[in-house]
């Protein structure tokens, strides 16, 4: 991601969906693909990177890199860190601009719906360049 070389990312949009069968749903969470490693979490708090977004299905990284925890980069990042994940991303669309100008930096609105004391609500998200 091209940032200001005095300002760190404020998120991260990781695409990885081409290594995922969206034709075949029913081991979805069980199957091995590429995410977010449970230690990166102190690169990330380091540069306080505050939300990060993948078209993958968890984020991070499957099978868990640490025996015994299904989600630990979840653990980690979200009570600890209390960074904003998003799953399941569109993002082809979006890489293919960015590919097409050079241009990796954006403004990323993606407001949750206002449900009160919920978690993972849809949202519409929208990449302004």
């Amino acid at each position: 991601m091209a940032t200001h070389p005095e300002r760190p990312p404020e998120a991260t949009i990781d695409h990885m969906s081409r290594y995922l069968d969206r034709k075949d749903w029913r081991h979805y969470d069980l199957d091995p693909f590429p995410g977010v490693s449970v230690h990166t979490a102190p690169w990330l708090h380091a540069r306080q990177v505050a939300a990060i977004a993948c078209d993958n299905y968890a984020v991070e990284v499957r099978p868990s890199e640490i025996a015994g925890f299904r989600n630990p980069f979840h653990v980690v990042a979200i009570p600890n860190m209390g960074l904003t994940l998003g799953e399941i991303f569109y993002l082809e669309d979006l890489a293919a601009d960015c590919a097409a100008d050079g241009r990796y930096a954006f403004l990323l609105v993606a407001p949750p719906l206002p449900v009160a004391r919920a978690v993972g609500t849809p949202i519409n998200p929208y990449a302004v360049k």
